[in-house]
């Protein structure tokens, strides 16, 4: 007598997210500066005078904190920042 197994094995598949992920490099002058966001979707609802009203603050970006990084020191708002520094952008 033989006794089988039968093992199923399933893979998730991975769909894409509401907010996906996207990547900016720019050269300006001799410094590369890259940017690192998660672009809002907007599925047909107003953004601006409705989810955001008007008179408020709106974060850049969706799911985790956009942030910027450079390959050389800069400054930025009169503030040194070195080079390779991330700096999270609300």
């Amino acid at each position: 007598m033989s006794l089988f197994v039968a093992t199923t094995l399933t893979a998730q598949i991975e769909a894409p997210q509401p907010s996906p992920s996207a990547m900016v490099k720019q050269t300006v002058g001799l410094t590369e500066v890259t940017l690192e966001y998660s672009r809002p979707a907007m599925r047909d609802r107003d953004i601006f005078g409705d989810l955001v009203p008007f008179d408020k603050m709106w974060r850049t970006g969706a799911n985790a904190n956009s942030e910027v990084s450079f390959s050389d020191d800069v400054m930025v708002a009169g503030k040194e920042l070195k080079a390779g520094d991330l700096c999270s952008i609300y």
